[in-house]
């Protein structure tokens, strides 16, 4: 086809076709009517070639329309690389908040474990039958009886530091004294009162233990007289135990969770940061095959414009040679 195409080939065709046809005539048939016969075929071979040029460009457009939809998306992807960066930067950040959140509630919520499970041990230590809970009163009852002796010294500490109190102040109203002696003396009933002070506020810490031993004392009392409510408050314990390490339990898993979300959210970003420039060389690449589509299109065009002339031109050659062989009277079978 290529070197049927070619018009300096054309040309020496016809003229060896011509020189045979002009020899043959002179042997087989007339001048005219090999002439007709010449043209019609050449004006044949013009119209298949138009057509396949004409077909070839109809391709070759196709392929710049494809070539310009592959352009436009991967500008798309590309004008959209960086805003989707900036989008799962906030995914991340969030992720991390959560995490963050998840992470300093399973301190306390251990604390509170820790809490619940040490009540429970106090409870379960303590028995739940009935010579555990008469220990535990003559236990607290001796308490009871320690926290009173020390609250009845202490009193007595009070009372020396009183005293005490007493004989500096009447020192220090002396109006006897004068300069240093004076200076002494109110020296004196200031350590004393501040004894004294000292004496008072260890008498009321020992009141409030021994008040508290009452409270305790009371309590054992309140547990060997229904051991049941015992048992039941070291089963209440045990569910609080139990729920507490549940909320423990979840934390933690919802930790894990949101560190596995922190590592995608991270994931993410730095593939959507490395397909940047990779989205960039698409736009490139898609460019390069657009200029080469409509480069190829141009060709096509000029192609099929020059064979659909070459075959207009050769039909009209074939009618004319055709006209002049008929007004000859010639008539001939293709």
């Amino acid at each position: 086809m290529a070197s049927i195409r070619n018009p300096t080939f054309l040309l020496l065709a016809l003229l060896a076709v011509a020189t045979f046809a002009s020899f043959a005539s002179s042997q087989t048939e007339p001048f005219l009517v090999t002439k007709a016969r010449t043209t019609r075929a050449y004006a044949v071979n013009c119209t298949r070639d138009s057509a396949n040029a004409n077909a070839t460009a109809v391709l070759r457009a196709q392929d710049v329309v494809k070539a310009n939809a592959t352009l436009v998306n991967a500008t798309a992807a590309y004008n959209d690389a960086l805003p989707l960066v900036n989008r799962l930067k906030v995914v991340l950040a969030n992720k991390i908040a959560a995490k963050n959140a998840t992470a300093a509630a399973i301190p306390a919520l251990q604390n509170i474990t820790d809490e619940a499970q040490a009540e429970l041990d106090k409870l379960v230590a303590q028995g739940t039958d009935v010579d555990s809970l008469t220990q535990a009163v003559d236990d607290a009852k001796r308490r009871v009886d320690m926290t009173s002796q020390l609250v009845d010294d202490q009193q007595g500490e009070v009372a020396d530091a009183n005293i005490d109190a007493i004989d500096a102040a009447k020192k220090a109203a002396d109006s006897s004294l004068t300069g240093a002696a004076l200076s002494a003396a109110q020296t004196a009933l200031n350590d004393a009162m501040a004894v004294k002070a000292q004496a008072v506020s260890i008498l009321n810490d020992m009141v409030d233990q021994a008040n508290r031993a009452v409270a305790f004392l009371q309590k054992r009392q309140d547990d060997l007289n229904n051991p049941d409510s015992v048992q039941a408050a070291v089963l209440a314990q045990k569910q609080a135990v139990a729920d507490a390490q549940a909320d423990l339990d979840a934390a933690v898993a919802a930790d894990q969770a949101a560190a596995t979300a922190v590592t995608q959210a991270q994931f993410d970003v730095s593939y959507a940061n490395t397909s940047i420039p990779a989205k960039s060389a698409n736009v490139s690449n898609a460019k390069i095959l657009l200029s080469k589509a409509v480069t190829a299109k141009t060709s096509a065009d000029n192609n099929a414009t020059l064979w659909t002339q070459k075959a207009y031109n050769a039909t009209v050659a074939a009618q004319q040679a055709e006209a002049a062989a008929k007004a000859a009277g010639y008539t001939w079978v293709w």
